[in-house]
């Protein structure tokens, strides 16, 4: 049940930002509006609003706090193993591949995939969108500039996953960051959207959405699916997070779980 905390705090963020967080996961929203008010030393939902109309706070800096944004390169590197297979099994015959990270966040699940398809010799034919609700974040995945302890991450989990090391061709290093060869990005277009209330709008081989669903409840998540099948070609491919599921949803039935470790998913044909 919402507290009037919860309630305001929706209902300000809907007026000031046109986002509808109501269909968040609400122990999620309650423990990130704990956060807010404690980040930003607010009082009341009232001091807030007159913080953001006295321009000493941005509801865009609030929004990004909501939002979590938790990624890193080739994240969970069996699964990119996964990944690759189901490239080589089922689209690389493909003339085009359209793929679409839906939640991208600040693009390291992106560019890894750049770069597992350029590996791969398939990045000319493939057309990726990545997108976001975070423009802080969506900023950073368009730049592709990234602090150099990253690295580690990129190396580690790369070789984890394929047993090969060199990337350096991949990247530029200066300073204290290292900054990502514009042709990795050739491919990828980088939009701001919300998965709320969002229409169909193309049409897709691959859609990842990792991490992304558990932060919603049943309603949006059931929206989010509907949404994913509809944007589908048929017998396309939709991998989620490792603790998500869609058991209990009502597609349920539309797909097949192919890789229960990776969690990937196949649209059945209609």
């Amino acid at each position: 049940m919402l507290t009037s905390l919860t309630k305001d705090f929706i209902d300000a963020i809907k007026l000031d930002a046109g986002v509808d967080l109501s269909n968040y996961a609400l122990s999620s929203l309650e423990r990130r509006i704990t956060h807010v008010f404690f980040k930003f030393n607010l009082k009341s939902i009232a001091h807030m609003r007159l913080k953001i109309q006295a321009k000493e706070l941005s509801v865009i800096d609030v929004l990004n706090e909501i939002t979590v944004n938790t990624t890193e390169f080739f994240r969970d590197p069996a699964v990119w193993n996964d990944l690759k297979s189901l490239f080589t099994n089922y689209l690389s015959h493909q003339n085009e591949i359209k793929i679409w990270h839906a939640g991208c966040s600040s693009g390291e699940e992106v560019y890894s995939m750049a770069i597992l398809l350029t590996e791969m010799d398939l990045i000319s034919r493939c057309k990726i969108i990545a997108s976001d609700i975070n423009e802080v974040v969506l900023n950073t995945a368009q730049r592709g500039v990234y602090h150099k302890r990253f690295l580690n991450d990129l190396y580690n989990n790369y070789e984890a996953a394929f047993n090969e090391v060199d990337l350096s061709s991949y990247y530029t290093l200066q300073n204290y960051n290292f900054i990502l060869k514009p042709e990795l990005s050739q491919n990828i277009q980088f939009k701001k959207m919300n998965l709320i209330g969002l229409e169909p709008f193309n049409k897709f081989d691959l859609i990842l959405c990792r991490n992304v669903l558990i932060y919603f409840n049943k309603d949006l998540q059931n929206n989010c699916l509907k949404l994913f099948r509809e944007t589908l070609f048929g017998n396309g491919f939709l991998m989620i997070g490792n603790s998500e599921s869609i058991d209990f949803l009502d597609d349920m039935y539309a797909f097949n779980n192919i890789n229960y470790h990776s969690n990937i998913f196949r649209k059945k044909p209609q």
